[in-house]
């Protein structure tokens, strides 16, 4: 199929609310609804399952997966997510500071 049809690309905008919703949603993910898809995937895969971890917000993700021993991450995952918090919160410095300096004129 190289193409959409009329009803498909109407269908789009639907689409798109549907999943901006879900993925701006602020509501606790269904745990055991997410372990059973995750644990049923590995299995399909023919994998042992995975240890699943589960966070109330990105920034305690990001804390726990950098500052906390016990988390056994290999290195280089341990990297990327302390380069993504370094940058998250240097632009959030950044954009603080341009509102800051906006409100002096």
């Amino acid at each position: 199929m190289n193409y959409l049809t009329q009803e498909q690309f109407t269908l789009i905008p639907i689409y798109q609310e549907k999943w901006r919703k879900i993925i701006l949603s602020t509501e606790a993910s269904e745990r055991d609804k997410v372990t059973a898809a995750v644990n049923a995937f590995y299995t399909f895969k023919g994998k042992s399952y995975p240890n699943i971890l589960f966070f109330d917000s990105p920034k305690t993700a990001i804390c726990q997966l950098i500052y906390s021993p016990e988390i056994n991450i290999d290195n280089g995952l341990s990297l990327l997510v302390h380069d993504l918090y370094t940058k998250v919160f240097d632009l959030r410095k950044m954009v603080l500071s341009q509102k800051l300096f906006a409100k002096k004129f």
